[in-house]
């Protein structure tokens, strides 16, 4: 418990590396933690709980990339989900057998993509090593069966990265929507409903990339929580203008990897003591997004923490 600023923290060890999350902020984040809360502050006024020191077995992801359609399904989705595919193998260790992966058509062969000028069928190879990576199309079905898996695998104190890019709506209540593939789409309080199949003491981790993330924050907030959204939940969140990724995604996984899709290093922390936060993430994919230095898109993030 980080006992002098009234906020509670966790530690996770994950492939080598410490991910400290130990704020609690509920819409908008500053952009440095209140009470002058800076990373360095943060370290020392917690200590590490060792029934909370994960290892990369004990790790767990759903990647979701719906596509909606084949017009829509542009192929920079399947670039966002390689690059954090290949940090989580790469950087973090973590066994293949953890990571579920859902995008657009799942191992159908036929065409599913838009790249452009042509359609193709998404590569079901992630990683660069010829072997299939992509589990499911990206449907309500097959969500519904992975969280009901994960419901019987993950455990107290497990983490678990839920990552959802590609298209968002609302409907017309004005309730924030995921796309999926074949015009199907899923609201918040239909994933929150997955979430709960999760053993309540695991630890979920929650980035959303889609227009009018934001919106589901209420849906989704929860104890042993983190959610990073892109943008508000009236507002759309945007591609990036050079490259081909979306905007605040893309720097989100640039700052947990450590290195850009390239390889180059970037720094994402706040000071130098050798730990990256979650919310050390958010802030440094909020920095780096060019759509809100021009107040085009506003990233959002949530947590309400592990008590013990």
């Amino acid at each position: 418990r980080c006992s002098e600023f009234s906020v509670t923290g966790s530690i996770s060890n994950v492939g080598g590396k410490e991910l400290y999350d130990c704020f609690i902020f509920i819409g908008t984040a500053p952009e440095k933690p209140s009470g002058n809360l800076t990373k360095s502050t943060s370290v020392s006024s917690c200590r590490k709980n060792n029934d909370l020191s994960l290892n990369a077995d004990n790790t767990y992801a759903v990647i979701i990339s719906g596509g909606y359609s084949l017009a829509k399904n542009y192929y920079r989705y399947w670039n966002d989900c390689s690059f954090l595919y290949k940090t989580l193998v790469n950087d973090y260790n973590i066994p293949k057998s953890n990571l579920n992966v859902l995008i657009s058509d799942g191992l159908n062969p036929a065409n599913d993509r838009n790249c452009g000028t042509y359609y193709d069928s998404s590569p079901f190879d992630l990683d660069g090593d010829n072997i299939p990576d992509i589990n499911y199309a990206a449907t309500y079905s097959n969500i519904n069966t992975v969280f009901t898996d994960l419901g019987n695998t993950v455990s107290s104190g497990d983490n678990l990265l839920v990552y959802v890019i590609d298209h968002g709506d609302r409907d017309t209540t004005g309730q924030s929507l995921i796309c999926l593939w074949g015009s199907e789409t899923i609201s918040g309080y239909q994933l929150n409903q997955q979430l709960l199949k999760i053993n309540p003491s695991a630890r979920i981790h929650i980035v959303l990339g889609q227009c009018y993330s934001g919106g589901m924050i209420t849906d989704l907030s929860g104890q042993n929580r983190t959610i990073s959204t892109a943008c508000y939940g009236v507002e759309e969140s945007i591609a990036m203008a050079d490259l081909e990724y979306d905007e605040f995604v893309y720097h989100w996984t640039c700052a947990i990897a450590g290195h850009n899709h390239n390889g180059n290093p970037v720094d994402a922390e706040i000071n130098i003591d050798g730990s990256e936060t979650l919310y050390e993430a958010f802030n440094y994919a909020r920095k780096e997004d060019e759509f809100y230095k021009s107040n085009m898109e506003h990233p959002q993030y949530n947590s309400i923490q592990i008590l013990h």
